[in-house]
């Protein structure tokens, strides 16, 4: 029999190509050759061109093919040599090699594993590339919880026939990965969220092994209403296992949100408090795009003409600064000012840049406050920062668009670390909203090169449908009970695993997420390995999905008690260190505006002249900085008048109420037998001489009584002298008990520079008012002005000094 025409196929490369029946001598270059794994590494010495040809050459070679001759030129030996240079460049390696390298790596990057695959890769079972060890495959793993069922697999489900060890469903913490969670309230969501944070941020616990663990960073957000309804995160119990918790607020409800984090409920007493800060931009963090974010210039369909103008101004800045980035925020608002913008534009304009100024600090701050400044963001391993925007003054808008800009300074340290992002209870503030789109924008171009920045990804929401762009880019979908049928048909539309569901299989799965119990949920993962066979190795799940039961929290579980109980209306505020006082942008504005720097004057008079700031001198010392904001808020007033106490009230006086009385108060040290008291001006104290205000003018001379008293006091009024042995002063004005506080705050600082307690200042202006220790805690309404009231001369004084050092 004469033999065939050679196929097509097997001539298609030309002369190159050779039949099965053609001799392959080992090591002469055939790539397509499946030599031993030693031998297909190596490169021999090629032959020649001319050689190579006439090994590979058919019996029936292709008409259009030209053969070289046989004894080769100069000029083709140098050709032949530069083929065999080329040649170094190609990787020898067969087809079984590449596939199993593949299935390695594969395995390797898988985000969930079952101790079943494990045990296979650790036996030699399982495919190994080549130099590779067992050990390289898991290196970092944490338990996430135990399979319990196996749906729609083609494959007969393993899991009935496996014991419940090897049915341990493991997170991969060594590859990067993206999780959408997703659940009605209750059902476990935020709960799997603390264990995958668990798993990313702990060293070593009971739950695996992270010998590198990440740093953390959890967004959440809620309508604060009370201190009974507010929803705290519930990722700040990761502090009872030694995790530092830093909890980064909105400055406006710092002092509440301390209060809260600080006494979290079902916390051991033992355990490490989180640290709550808040939270401020410094100058230099500010770019154009996040000026514009934080301006909500994107935030609109439509934008505004005066929006036209910003955006001409920080072009022309950008282009200034030479690629710098960054942006001087003065000149930017003198720039602003210059503008012919009208009333009607003016307001909102002024409305974003109060915004703006809420959050951003000022230049001076001491060395505490810039340190802790400078570490907000420089997240080290096994770190944990929470930004909780939950605030009444904070929509869901607002929240967004700071979300993006602490997002994007997270990243910048990404070097440093691997990163863990997250979103608890997203539904709250990934609304339809612009600046919930350029955070959702940011979050899918993270999760489309998570494995390039090293970051993972968690979603922790109520409703799915909210961004189902970030559901179609997880590749970990893990869903808990829920009822809505609206969101079963996004689920279906979006899970491979649920969308091979039809008909009755559909009304199954529903009514199996509906059954779900708490800490149940459906495990939807196609790149999974929890299963291996004799016949097919290590496989995937593909669009199967599983029921699983998720762990226990290794540390304290706040879900069952995350509101906030009514035992703690009681707790009094904690102390306010004076290194964790951070000068905001606009309050330091403010203040300086209100009060003039004193110049350094001998006598007591020098300095009541010069601390008054209606004067041209004041105002000339004064710094100021250009604002589109009022300036509303004063320390004093400069035309405010002198108030007295009224030292013998009358029989029936409501003493609960803070009152303006007419007459003054009564002291001891400034009793005249001789005839009725004489009013005396309010000589100047050591607060004066830190917190300058008005006085009226010295209109008599100081009694030697007076003047030699232990300390300063208010000058009496006239009144039976009678009346004060036997009488105690019984209520106060604001005004004055102001300056008793400002008093105490001073003399306290004195003696304690650093730390400040409510409790201490109280009782020394009580004092020193003649009242009782506890009257400003006697009544709520006294309570709170007290509270509100020693904050803010805390700061101002602490601004003052920062102002008075500078000068």
């Amino acid at each position: 029999m004469e033999p065939s025409p050679p196929d097509d196929s097997s001539v298609e490369t030309g002369c190159l190509a050779s039949t099965t029946t053609s001799p392959i001598t080992p090591g002469t270059g055939n790539i397509g050759s499946c030599s031993s794994r030693s031998d297909s590494r190596q490169f021999p010495n090629a032959p020649s061109a001319h050689v190579r040809l006439a090994q590979h050459h058919h019996a029936h070679p292709h008409p259009g093919c030209i053969l070289p001759s046989s004894v080769p030129t100069p000029g083709q030996a140098n050709k032949d040599q530069e083929a065999r240079n080329h040649l170094q460049l190609i990787p020898r390696v067969s087809a079984a090699d590449t596939q199993s390298d593949a299935k390695v790596e594969e395995i390797r990057t898988t985000p969930l594993f079952t101790h079943h695959v494990r045990m296979v890769m650790e036996t030699g079972r399982g495919p190994l590339a080549a130099g590779g060890s067992v050990s390289d495959i898991f290196q970092q793993y944490a338990l996430l919880g135990v399979r319990e069922r196996t749906y729609g697999s083609r494959h007969p489900d393993m899991s009935n026939t496996l014991s419940v060890e090897q049915n341990l469903v493991y997170a991969n913490m060594n590859a990067p990965w993206s999780v959408f969670l997703c659940g009605s309230q209750g059902a476990g969501k935020s709960h799997s969220l603390s264990c995958l944070l668990e798993n990313s941020l702990l060293t070593s616990s009971l739950a695996g092994n992270n010998p590198n663990p990440l740093a953390g960073l959890v967004f959440h957000y809620d309508r604060f209403t009370s201190y009974e309804s507010t929803q705290l995160c519930e990722a700040a119990y990761l502090c009872s296992a030694s995790v530092q918790v830093r909890v980064l607020v909105s400055p406006s409800n710092v002092h509440t949100m301390r209060k809260l984090y600080r006494h979290l409920p079902g916390l051991p007493a033992a355990a490490p408090r989180p640290e709550v800060i808040p939270l401020y931009f410094q100058e230099h963090q500010l770019n154009v795009s996040r000026l514009m974010t934080l301006m909500a210039a994107n935030g609109e369909k439509a934008a505004p003409l005066y929006m036209e103008v910003l955006f001409k101004i920080l072009r022309d800045m950008s282009t200034e600064s030479r690629g710098e980035g960054r942006l001087d925020y003065l000149d930017f608002k003198q720039r602003l000012a210059r503008q012919a913008f009208s009333a009607q534009q003016r307001t909102p304009l002024g409305m974003r840049l109060a915004l703006l100024e809420s959050f951003l600090a000022h230049k001076q701050q001491s060395e505490q406050s810039t340190a802790r400044l400078n570490r907000l963001f420089n997240s080290a391993q096994g770190t944990l920062t929470i930004v909780d925007l939950s605030c009444p003054f904070v929509n869901e808008n607002d929240a967004c668009a700071l979300f993006t800009i602490c997002l994007s300074l997270f990243m910048e340290h990404r070097g440093d670390c691997g990163r863990i992002i997250a979103l608890d209870e997203a539904h709250k503030f990934l609304t339809q909203s612009g600046e919930a789109e350029k955070l959702t924008e940011q979050l899918t171009s993270i999760v489309r090169q998570q494995r390039h920045l090293g970051t993972r990804i968690i979603i922790a929401t109520q409703e799915p449908t909210l961004a189902p762009s970030l559901l179609d880019l997880c590749n970990v979908s893990i869903v808990h009970r829920f009822n809505s049928p609206a969101w079963f048909e996004v689920l279906r539309r979006h899970l491979a695993g649920a969308h091979l569901c039809h008909d009755h299989r559909d009304a199954a799965l529903f009514e199996m997420i509906i059954g779900l119990k708490t800490g149940q949920a459906l495990v939807f993962c196609p790149s999974a390995m929890l299963d291996a066979s004799a016949e097919e190795g290590v496989r995937r799940l593909n669009d199967a999905f599983i029921r699983i039961q998720i762990r226990n929290r290794v540390t304290a579980d706040g879900g069952r008690s995350i509101l906030a109980s009514d035992d703690m209306q009681g707790i009094e505020r904690e102390d306010i260190p004076m290194e964790e006082l951070i000068v905001p942008f606009s309050a330091a504005t403010r203040s300086v505006k209100a009060v003039a720097r004193p110049k350094r004057l001998t006598s007591d008079r020098q300095n009541h002249d010069s601390t008054d700031a209606s004067s041209p001198a004041a105002k000339n010392d004064t710094d100021t900085q250009p604002s589109l904001r009022d300036n509303r808020v004063r320390l004093m007033s400069e035309d405010q008048d002198e108030e007295f106490v009224d030292a013998l009230s009358s029989t029936g006086t409501d003493d609960t109420q803070p009152s303006v009385p007419d007459n003054a108060a009564r002291s001891p040290s400034t009793i005249n037998d001789h005839g009725p008291e004489r009013r005396y001006p309010l000589r100047t104290s050591p607060a004066r001489a830190i917190m300058p205000s008005p006085v009226p003018a010295v209109a008599e001379p100081v009694p030697q009584a007076v003047a030699s008293a232990s300390r300063p006091r208010l000058a009496l009024a006239s009144a039976p002298a009678k009346s004060v042995t036997t009488r105690s002063r019984t209520k106060i004005s604001q005004d004055v008990a102001s300056v008793h506080v400002r008093e105490a705050i001073t003399a306290l600082l004195k003696d304690r520079p650093n730390t400040l307690k409510f409790t201490a200042v109280r009782e020394q202006a009580a004092r020193s008012a003649g009242l009782p220790e506890g009257f400003f805690t006697s009544t709520e309404i006294w309570t709170k002005w007290s509270r509100r009231k020693i904050r803010e001369l805390v700061v101002s004084i602490f601004l003052y000094i920062r102002l008075a050092s500078v000068d």
